[in-house]
């Protein structure tokens, strides 16, 4: 059941990216979510790999990429 809560917490990090509309940085997610910080960058990257999020500009950190559905 390990696997389904990682994607449980990957969702939600996916959800408030898209909420955030421009751009969200790490720090802001997790907060937002109470995650630890180093948890998600783990999820931000894994995301960011599998073509979900991109990187924006640093003081932007985080938006939708082309794999997410919009």
């Amino acid at each position: 059941m390990a696997g389904l809560g990682s994607v449980h917490r990957a969702l939600r990090v996916l959800e408030v990216v898209a909420d955030a509309g421009d751009g969200i940085t790490a720090k802001a997610v997790a907060r937002r979510l109470d995650y630890n910080l180093s948890t998600t960058y783990h999820l931000l990257s894994s995301l960011v790999e599998d073509g979900y999020l991109v990187r924006l500009e640093p003081a932007r950190g985080f938006g939708l990429g082309r794999s997410s559905p919009r």
